[in-house]
C-alpha cells in the first residue's frame, strides 16, 4: 500500500466512517430482518421460503447457525424475537404465524402448530411484534390483493405467556385491516400500527389487550403513499417516510394528542422504503429507493441533522433495516439474496442540540491532560463530559451541566487537569473543580468580558488564565485579562487589562514557555506580549499584520518556535523563536472560507485546521515547506467550529454545526485494521474482477 499523503488522509476518512460487510444470505430476496435482544443473533426471512439464523457476535464475520428453518409455504417477511431472546415469531405469505424455540440458535425447534385463525380468507402476515414483557404477541395482516376481506381483522393480539399454548386475545378490524408494521411502546400499553394506504399510523391503548382502543384521531399527512414508519424506542417520536421523497417527524409523547413536529424533510431521492431507530433513539436510518442509506441525528427532533454522507454499496432499493441493540451494527437488505452489515463507528458523539458553538469562537472541546476525559460546550448552554479512556468506545460520563446563561464557546483545562475554565457569550468565565470529572463543582465566576468570553487559555504552569471579550471597549479597543488562578477558588486580576488590541479579541494562546501571549483581533492583526512578569505585561514590537481579513484562530507549536494564525485569507506560519523579531515563514492557502479553529499535534509535525465541513491536515515538520497531508478528512455535514488533539496525538476531536463530535482515530495502523476487518477486501476484489480479470488471482491488500 502506497503511504503517500493522499493514501494517509483517505484511509483516516474511510476508517472513521461507516463500513460494511456484504453477506450472501439466501437464494432469493431477503424480505425480513430481526436482531435478538442480546445482539448476538440475526434472523433473516426470504422469498426462498426459509428463515436463517446468523451469529453476529462479531458483525464483521457473520456466520450461519445450523440449517435454514424450512416448512413454510411461501415467503417469510415478518420476524420478531421475544424480549428474553428464547422465542422467534415468524409470519409470511403462507398466511401462518409460527413460534420457534431459539434458546439454542444453532438448533432451533418449532413450538407447536401455527397459530390458528389464518386461512385462505385472510391476508398474508406482514408484521409480528412482542410486548416488552413478552406475554403478548401482536400480528398484522395485509391482503395480497390489496383489498381487505371484510372478515379479516388486520390486527390480532395473542397471549403467549406460555408459547406452547398461545391463545387469541382479540381481533380488530377498523382502519387496521391493512397492517404491515407493528411496534410496542416500552410500557407495553401502547401499540403502533401502520395501516398501509390509510392513515400514516395509528396508536392503540392496550391496557386491556382483550379490548384494544384507538388513542385519539389517526394523524393525517400530505402524502397518501407512506411506505415506512418507525417508533422510537423511548416512545416519544414516530417518523414516517413516503414515496414522494419526504420524511415527517411526529411527537407522540402524549399518544392521545399526536402532532407534527416540523415541516416534512424533503429531497430523499428515490423515496423512503424503510426506517429504523437505534436503541438510544438518537439515530435514524433511512433506506431509500436510490439504493442508499441515510443516517439522521435525532437528538433534536425539531432539527434532524445528517450523520455523514449516505451509505452506498447496496445494489437496489433498501426495503429492510434493523439496528442491533448496541446501535453500532446496522443491517440492510439488498432486494436480492444479499444483505449488508454496517459497522457504524462508535467515535460519533451525539445528544447535543441545535448545532455546536458559533463561528470564530475559540475552542468548545477540550481533552483533559491525562487524555481520559473530553469536555464539550454547546449552543444550548450546556457542558458535557465524555469518557474517552478508550477512544474507540467513547461514552457519556455524566448528565449535561448548565450553569451559563448563553452559548458555551470556550474551554481549557489547567495543566494539572484539576481545573476547567469555561467561557460563554453571557460574558462570563466559570472556573470548575474537575478533580472528579463525574462530579464537577463550579468555583468562581469571572466577569467583565464585553461581547462574550469566547477565548481563554491557561499558562503552561497553570497559575495564570488569560481571558478576553469579543467586543471592543468604548475606546475601540479589545481587552485581555490576566488572572492569578493559583487558588482557582480565589482568582485575582493581575495588573491592568491589556488593551493594545484593535477590535475584539478572537483568539489567545500562551507560548509553551509561558513567557509570550499571542492575541488575534478582528482587524487582521496578531499582537504578541511579553508576560514573563504577569502584572507588567508589555507589547513585543509591532503587531503581525500580513493578514488581509480578520484572524479567528491562533496556535503555538509545541516547541514554541512557530506560531500559526488563521483568517479568511490564509493560515500564516511565523518564526517566533525570538518573539521580539517574528518573521513570516509561509502562507497556507487554498481554503474555501475562513479558518476558525486550528491545533498542532503534540509532536508538532501536523497542523489541523477547519475547512468548511472538512478537516485539513498539514505537514509542518518543516514549517518553511509546509504542505497538505492529502485530501481533507470528510464526515461532518455542518461547518466545523472546533478541533482538539488528545495528549498522545492518536485522537483528534472535531465538532461542528451538524450536532456531532467526531473522535478521529489518527493511528493509521488501527485504521487499516478496521477497514480490512469490515470490508473483507470485497470492494477491491469486485473492482479487480471488473477491470482486470476474474481468472487472475486477486492480490488482497489486507
Amino acid at each position: 500500500m502506497n503511504p503517500n499523503p493522499d493514501t494517509y488522509s483517505r484511509l483516516i476518512t474511510a476508517a472513521n466512517n461507516p463500513l460494511s460487510t456484504p453477506v450472501a444470505a439466501h437464494r432469493a430476496e431477503v424480505c425480513a430482518l430481526a436482531v435478538s435482544p442480546d445482539g448476538r443473533t440475526l434472523a433473516t426471512g426470504s422469498d426462498d421460503f426459509t428463515v436463517r439464523l446468523w451469529d453476529i457476535s462479531d458483525p464483521t464475520r457473520p456466520r450461519p447457525l445450523g440449517e435454514p428453518l424450512a416448512g413454510f409455504g411461501n415467503a417469510v417477511c415478518a420476524l420478531a424475537f421475544s424480549p428474553n431472546g428464547r422465542t422467534l415469531a415468524t409470519g409470511g405469505f403462507d398466511r401462518a404465524v409460527r413460534l420457534w424455540n431459539v434458546s439454542d440458535p444453532g438448533h432451533p425447534e418449532p413450538i407447536g402448530s401455527p397459530l390458528p385463525g389464518y386461512d385462505k380468507t385472510t391476508g398474508s402476515v406482514r408484521a409480528v411484534a412482542f410486548s416488552p414483557d413478552g406475554r403478548t404477541l401482536a400480528t398484522g395482516s395485509y391482503p395480497s390483493s390489496g383489498v381487505a376481506p371484510i372478515t379479516d381483522p388486520g390486527l390480532r393480539l395473542w397471549d403467549v405467556s406460555d408459547p406452547a399454548r398461545p391463545g387469541l386475545l382479540s381481533r380488530t378490524v377498523d382502519d387496521a385491516a391493512f397492517v404491515d408494521h407493528l411496534a410496542f411502546a416500552p410500557d407495553g400499553r401502547t401499540l403502533l400500527t401502520h395501516p398501509a394506504g390509510k392513515s400514516p399510523f395509528r396508536l392503540w391503548n392496550l391496557s386491556d389487550p382483550k379490548h384494544p382502543k384507538p388513542l385519539g384521531a389517526a394523524p393525517t399527512a400530505d402524502s397518501e403513499r407512506v411506505g415506512a414508519v418507525a417508533l422510537s424506542p423511548d416512545a416519544r417520536t414516530v417518523v414516517t417516510g413516503s414515496t414522494d421523497e419526504t420524511l415527517r417527524v411526529w411527537d407522540v409523547s402524549d399518544p392521545g394528542r399526536v402532532r407534527a413536529l416540523r415541516q416534512p424533510l424533503t429531497g430523499l431521492t428515490g423515496g423512503v422504503e424503510s426506517l429504523a431507530f437505534s436503541s438510544d433513539s438518537r439515530t435514524l436510518a433511512i433506506g431509500g429507493g436510490d439504493s442508499m442509506i441515510r443516517l439522521l441525528n435525532m437528538s433534536d427532533r425539531t432539527a434532524p441533522a445528517s450523520l455523514g454522507s449516505p451509505l452506498t454499496g447496496h445494489t437496489s432499493e433498501v426495503d429492510e433495516l434493523v439496528f442491533a441493540p448496541d446501535g453500532r451494527t446496522l443491517v440492510g437488505d439488498d432486494q436480492g439474496p444479499t444483505m449488508r452489515l454496517w459497522n457504524l463507528p462508535a467515535r460519533l458523539l451525539t445528544g447535543q442540540t441545535r448545532g455546536f458553538s458559533v463561528a470564530n469562537y475559540d475552542g468548545a472541546v477540550a481533552f483533559s491532560p491525562d487524555g481520559r476525559t473530553l469536555v464539550s460546550g454547546h449552543y444550548d448552554k450546556s457542558l458535557r463530559w465524555w469518557n474517552v479512556s478508550d477512544p474507540a468506545r467513547p461514552a457519556s460520563l455524566r448528565p449535561p451541566v448548565t450553569m451559563h446563561t448563553d452559548t458555551v464557546c470556550a474551554l481549557d483545562f489547567s495543566p494539572d487537569g484539576r481545573t476547567l475554565a469555561t467561557g460563554s457569550r453571557d460574558e462570563t468565565v466559570l472556573l470548575w473543580d474537575v478533580s472528579d470529572p463525574k462530579h464537577p463543582k463550579a468555583l468562581r465566576k469571572l466577569t467583565g468580558h464585553a461581547g462574550g468570553a469566547c477565548t481563554l487559555d491557561f499558562s503552561p504552569d497553570g497559575h495564570t488564565l488569560a481571558t478576553a471579550g469579543t467586543a471592543v471597549t468604548s475606546a475601540g479597543k479589545g481587552s485581555v485579562f490576566l488572572w492569578d488562578v493559583t487558588d482557582p477558588a480565589q482568582p485575582k486580576v493581575l495588573g491592568q487589562p491589556l488593551r493594545d488590541v484593535t477590535g475584539g479579541v478572537n483568539a489567545l494562546d500562551f507560548s509553551p514557555d509561558g513567557r509570550t501571549l499571542a492575541a488575534a483581533d478582528g482587524n487582521s492583526r496578531v499582537r504578541l506580549w511579553d508576560v514573563s512578569e504577569r502584572s507588567q505585561a508589555a507589547p513585543l514590537g509591532e503587531p503581525l499584520s500580513e493578514h488581509t481579513s480578520g484572524v479567528g484562530a491562533l496556535a503555538f507549536s509545541p516547541d514554541g518556535h512557530t506560531l500559526a494564525s488563521g483568517g479568511s485569507d490564509a493560515v500564516r506560519l511565523w518564526e517566533v523563536s525570538d518573539p521580539k523579531r517574528p518573521r513570516a515563514l509561509k502562507a497556507l492557502t487554498g481554503f474555501t472560507g475562513s479558518v476558525d479553529t486550528m491545533v498542532f499535534s503534540p509532536d508538532g509535525r501536523t497542523l489541523a485546521t477547519d475547512e468548511g465541513e472538512t478537516v485539513r491536515l498539514w505537514d509542518v515538520s518543516d514549517p518553511k515547506r509546509a504542505a497538505p497531508r492529502g485530501e481533507p478528512l470528510e464526515g461532518h455535514t455542518g461547518s466545523i467550529r472546533t478541533l482538539a488533539f488528545s495528549p498522545d496525538g492518536r485522537t483528534l476531536a472535531s465538532a461542528g454545526n451538524d450536532q456531532v463530535i467526531r473522535v478521529w482515530d489518527m493511528d493509521l495502523g488501527q485504521d487499516i485494521k478496521r477497514i480490512c476487518a469490515n470490508t473483507r477486501n470485497t470492494p477491491a476484489a469486485d473492482e479487480w474482477r471488473r477491470h482486470v480479470s476474474s481468472g487472475i488471482p486477486f492480490p488482497a491488500p489486507c
